[in-house]
């Protein structure tokens, strides 16, 4: 197979960021979580800057982006703890009886359903802060919010391998 110029530069480009990520990996050292409260506060201030809202609208600006950060932070600390638990040395699940593999995939499932029954939970309260706010916007600050919020929801969604669990975002 003969490669064209373009497929060379492709090749060579792709063997030199290669070349950048084999230390990386051979440290083996977990990539560093990021600050989520930080980040989020950062695009709060971008897009109440962006929305222009009136003076009758920063009472409920203030509730919504309050409950946003609570919940960031909130789920931050969740990711840290979440760190801090798989750092640990782990009995490998093939280990043990039959009996006690069954239990603790039992305990495990459990813990991922409180988890996601948690998320559910935050995410109605999310919905109904955010439905109070955004009746508050007229036409056009909807659609920037709109457009704002899924620009963040795919920002976030992006990051989701630092923790291996779902990140925020300000829809919730």
């Amino acid at each position: 197979m003969k490669f064209r110029p373009v497929h060379q530069i492709i090749l060579v480009v792709a063997g030199v960021l290669l070349l950048q990520l084999v230390p990386a990996m051979a440290n083996n050292t977990p990539a560093p979580l990021i600050d989520w409260t930080q980040q989020a506060q950062h695009k709060l201030v971008e897009l109440k800057a962006k929305l222009n809202l009136a003076p009758g609208q920063n009472e409920a600006w203030n509730t919504w982006s309050s409950g946003v950060s609570e919940d960031v932070y909130q789920r931050f600390e969740r990711m840290k703890a979440w760190q801090e638990m798989h750092k640990a040395p782990t009995q490998r699940v093939f280990e043990g009886t039959t009996p006690e593999r069954m239990a603790r995939r039992i305990e495990h499932l459990r813990a991922r359903v409180a988890f996601m029954q948690e998320n559910l939970a935050r995410l109605e309260a999310a919905q109904v802060r955010t439905e109070t706010f955004y009746d508050q916007l007229d036409t056009n600050q909807k659609t920037i919010f709109d457009l704002y919020a899924r620009q963040i929801r795919a920002r976030f969604s992006r990051h989701r391998h630092h923790c291996g669990q779902v990140e925020p975002s300000l829809n919730e």
